[in-house]
């Protein structure tokens, strides 16, 4: 019962289920999960970017989550900005996705690692006081660490539309 796979039946003994769950981590390093999820950058008719303020850190993020279950990148990235913006979006374009060496730490000291889906959209209903926009040179400072990655993802898709329209 205490082996991590059983090979006859193929089934994860309850035991080692147990053990993961009441054994402490010992380093940070111990598991590593991946967590898919969306970003999404939201521009007005100015063009500026809308930020949303962390009420963790107070640090300046996009709006996004990681995806539930059964909901496609598309339903999360609606989700999270009705939710958490009360910000109606028009039509959403991908970006592209961005992923790599950076993650975070959850309460177990395991590493998570995110699988980021980036879109843009233009805001197409009003939101609440904690959002402000931003013209792309006027940026936070305390923009938070992890948004960097998805504001290079925009920045590189306004470099090609140039690109493309001047060509």
């Amino acid at each position: 019962m205490g082996t991590a796979l059983s090979q006859e039946t193929g089934i994860i003994g309850v035991k080692t289920v147990l053990d993961y769950v009441r054994k402490p981590h010992t380093t940070a390093s111990d598991h590593k999960q991946s967590r898919p999820g969306t970003s999404v950058v939201v521009t007005d008719d100015s063009g500026r970017v809308l930020l949303i303020r962390c009420h963790r850190s107070g640090g300046w993020r996009f709006p996004g989550a990681p995806r539930e279950a059964g909901e496609s990148f598309e339903e999360t990235v609606r989700r999270e900005v009705e939710d958490t913006a009360e910000v109606a979006l028009g039509e959403l374009e991908l970006l592209g996705v961005c992923s790599g060496p950076d993650y975070f730490h959850v309460g177990s000291g395991d590493q998570v690692f995110t699988v980021t889906a980036v879109y843009t959209a233009r805001m197409a209903g009003r939101g609440r006081a904690e959002l402000a926009f931003f013209p792309l040179n006027e940026l936070p400072l305390d923009i938070l660490p992890g948004e960097r990655s998805v504001l290079a993802t925009y920045v590189t898709s306004l470099n090609r539309q140039d690109y493309s329209s001047a060509a």
